[in-house]
Order: structure tokens, then sequence, then C-alpha cells
């Protein structure tokens, strides 16, 4: 601290009202100054002052030259201040006369039917497996975690359920988006934040459903990597349909093989 003081030079403010001492350090900036601090920033507010009463004159001169030009011309201001712009010209409104028989109107517009919405199940495939995930899938996993772990978040196991996560991602593994042992339970921290927080949810998995489980879900990502086959169609009316039967009934599964056996009996009886 005793170096840096050494390396500037006390000056006094040259205003005729302020007596003040300031130091001056000629490595930051090469001109010398001659104010202090504060007596530069009332000299910048006069500055700035006087320029906006100048700007406010000279815009009063053009007015008042305006207005002089205005009752010259007979009082057509508008014209001479809009002479750069082209006038608008009103159009009249049609009026439509409707068609009569005997001096009755005769009403030959047809009523109006109102466009119905495509149902979920006539989308196209790519977004009919974006609509089952979000509205059944999802909804499923949230509901089915809340029920049995008091709505805890796998990854951290103190962060509510808010989300229903993937350990294998959708864009990594797009044939395990749907599975029941892919999904759980998340809050958003972990899940959008954190990118699903991966050693809190294998740590998760574990905890509450064991070793085995973990080592037959990496199996079935390799299966499913080696396979590489998309979901059809009807694959994926199916399984909506099979979520939609869990959630009804609150019947709660973790592995496919069980998803796949209520699957099939979903299917026979419709």
């Amino acid at each position: 601290m005793a170096a840096i003081i050494k390396q500037t030079i006390e000056i006094t403010c040259k205003e005729a009202d302020c007596n003040n001492t300031f130091r001056w350090n000629p490595n930051y900036t090469s001109i010398r100054p001659v104010r202090c601090n504060c007596c530069e920033n009332k000299k910048q507010l006069e500055k700035q002052q006087k320029s906006a009463q100048k700007y406010q004159e000279k815009r009063r001169a053009k007015l008042a030259e305006q207005r002089k030009q205005d009752a010259g011309s007979g009082g057509r201001g508008a014209e001479t201040i809009n002479a750069n712009y082209p006038k608008l010209k009103r159009q009249k409104k049609q009026i439509r006369i409707k068609p009569t028989v005997n001096n009755v109107q005769v009403n030959n517009s047809q009523p109006k039917v109102r466009k119905k919405g495509r149902k979920w199940y006539e989308l196209p495939t790519n977004l009919l497996i974006q609509h089952v995930q979000q509205k059944m899938v999802n909804p499923y996993i949230r509901k089915r975690d809340k029920a049995l772990y008091a709505g805890r978040c796998i990854s951290c196991d103190h962060g509510k359920v808010e989300e229903a996560g993937h350990f294998y991602s959708v864009g990594s593994t797009p044939e395990m988006r749907l599975m029941p042992e892919n999904i759980h339970g998340q809050c958003h921290h972990c899940n959008a934040l954190l990118g699903s927080n991966q050693k809190g949810y294998n740590k998760g998995l574990i905890a509450r459903h064991g070793q085995k489980y973990v080592h037959e879900l990496h199996k079935l990502h390799a299966e499913c990597q080696k396979a590489n086959t998309k979901l059809l169609r009807h694959e994926i009316l199916e399984i909506a349909a099979t979520y939609k039967y869990l959630s009804r009934n609150r019947i709660w599964v973790f592995t496919s093989e069980e998803f796949n056996t209520i699957r099939r009996e979903v299917n026979e009886a419709a």
C-alpha cells in the first residue's frame, strides 16, 4: 500500500470554490487532471444542461417558422407538414344487398361448420410418440413415485418429484424412451439443471431396486443399441393404452416384463 501511495502525486483542485487535494497516479492516466472528481462531475452536468437548452431553442425556432408558413398559406398546415407523405383516401364501405323474393329476404349463406381438431391418435408418428410421452407416460411415472416413495427424487432423495427423468436419454436411445425401468420421478434441479444427475440416479436405483435391477437395465440398453429398431405406430398406440389402464387402476410397474404382460391382456380385451 505504501509503494502505491509513493507512485501517486498530490494535486490541488484549481476551481475557485474548491481547494480539495487529491492524488493522481501517472501509470493509470497520462493526462494530468486539473479538477477533482466532484468539480469534474459538476462541469459535465453544466455542459449537458447547456446542450439541452440549445436543442430546445432550435426546436422552438423551427416550430415558429412552421407556424408562420402555415399562416401565410391560408391555414393549410397539414398539407405543408405532411407534404412528403401520400394522402390516404377513405374507401367507402360497399353495402351488400340481400336477395329478396316477394319482399322477403332470402338467406343463401350456408351455416358455418367448425373444423374439428385432429385427435391424438391421428397425429403423425413423430408427434404421436411425443404426445404419449408427455400426456400418458410421464404423468404415470410421477403418480407412481409419489405414491410409493413419498414424492422424493430418485437422484438426490430430498427434492420433490416434479418431472419424469430418463436414465438413458431419449437422444442416445430412443427405443427406451417409453420403458418403465428407464423412467423415474426427479426434481427439476436434477433433471433439467444437472442433466438427470447420472451418479445420483445410479445410487437411487441401487438403493430402491438393488444391483440386479441396474445390471438388467444396462443389459437392456446394450441390446437396444445392437438391435437399433424404431417403435412402430401400432406399438405406440398399444403402449399408450397400457399406460392409461395402469394409471386408471393404480397398478405400479417397474420392469418391461411386467409391463408387457399387462399390455397383452389390455390388447386382448380390446
